[in-house]
């Protein structure tokens, strides 16, 4: 961290996979393309940050995380400060709720606070998530709110929730997440169905937020040879181990975005079993493909599909989920949803929507007189 050039946005995230690596991927060329190399920064844990894409004119700062643990915080909150100092960025822009707590509270006491742009990529008092002490965590979260320039909400759920809970709408901007429309591989019509099994693909983490739990017990209730499952993902770091070796379970683990791609186009529908989320960005690459969406009816979902039309909304409560969903279509009417996602994904989840809106946002904070 030696360099003393000075950047325009310092992006801080502590867990750089899945969703949120996708999301700095719309984001940071555009941001680039706009400032100019040299003036975009990530700061992520050096393990992680390795295995990032490369981004031409991307700056790549690190810290040391062997595991989440109070030393390896330490070392974060010493690093934002460290950047702070040394590359005097513009802007601080925040992501996900672990860098979102140490980063504004690391910043906290500089003669110079830039101003600060905090992203959940999915809250941790997200009503749907099954959280104990939960006044507690909507207490902290309202706290650390007033740390904040700007928090920038991807769902119009999120942004309903935490009015509800308090949280101050001066502080909230609704920047709804998009993905661009240029898939590595073609956008392809799947063909008719040819009898055999469902091409069912989950993507993600192996975890309880995305209920790859209920998807594995709803299996169970599934008629044999009924469905194939594709699992593309693994188990976070320290998380409880996950029994892959149901029959109809090809896992392939993480992939690049670009082999996720082709993936998806071999695939008659991506399944989303999630407990909670914000707004996922393997549902908009499912839409963009033309691929419908079996997912809970919780979170960020209901604005996302239309059930029967574009996908279908599940209870996740009940085991039975899948088998009645599956009971409702077969593979030609999920080919026909999936060319109504395309449809919706095209008129409504657009990067460059999205990336004009944040850009629109950071130069209106790094006028002193339009901070709040």
């Amino acid at each position: 961290m030696s360099d003393p050039a000075g950047l325009t946005v310092l992006h801080v995230c502590e867990c750089l996979m899945g969703g949120t690596a996708s999301y700095f991927e719309e984001i940071i060329p555009a941001q680039i393309a706009r400032y100019g190399a040299g003036r975009i920064a990530l700061l992520a844990p050096s393990s992680e940050l390795a295995a990032f894409p490369t981004i031409e004119g991307l700056v790549r700062l690190d810290y040391r995380q062997d595991r989440r643990s109070p030393g390896a915080l330490a070392r974060l909150g010493r690093a934002v400060r460290q950047a702070l100092t040394i590359r005097a960025p513009a802007l601080v822009h925040l992501h996900s709720t672990v860098a979102g707590a140490v980063g504004r509270i690391a910043l906290q006491g500089l003669r110079r606070r830039p101003p600060v742009v905090y992203c959940a990529h999915g809250w941790m008092i997200d009503p749907d998530r099954e959280t104990k002490h939960n006044g507690a965590l909507v207490a902290m979260e309202r706290g650390l709110s007033r740390l904040t320039d700007r928090i920038v909400n991807i769902s119009p759920h999120e942004t309903r929730f935490l009015a509800a809970q308090g949280f101050d709408p001066a502080r909230m901007t609704l920047i709804v997440s998009g993905i661009r429309d240029r898939a590595p591989a073609p956008f392809t019509i799947r063909p008719d169905s040819d009898g055999g099994p469902i091409r069912l693909l989950f993507i993600g983490r192996l975890d309880r937020q995305k209920g790859f739990d209920l998807l594995l017990a709803a299996l169970r209730h599934v008629p044999p040879g009924k469905v194939r499952l594709t699992v593309i993902g693994a188990a976070l770091k320290g998380g409880e181990p996950v029994d892959l070796s149901h029959p109809t379970i090809d896992h392939r683990g993480w992939l690049p975005r670009e082999a996720v791609a082709e993936v998806i186009a071999d695939a008659d529908a991506v399944v989303m079993p999630s407990r909670w989320e914000g707004l996922p960005l393997v549902a908009l690459e499912a839409m963009r493909a033309g691929r419908a969406l079996i997912a809970t009816n919780a979170g960020a979902f209901p604005d996302l599909i239309e059930d029967g039309t574009t996908g279908l909304l599940v209870d996740h409560h009940d085991p039975r989920f899948l088998a009645d969903a599956l009971a409702r279509v077969d593979a030609d009417a999920l080919r026909r949803m999936g060319l109504a996602a395309r449809d919706r994904f095209v008129s409504r989840f657009d990067a460059d929507r999205m990336n004009h809106d944040l850009l629109a946002l950071y130069d209106e904070l790094m006028l002193p007189e339009a901070r709040p």
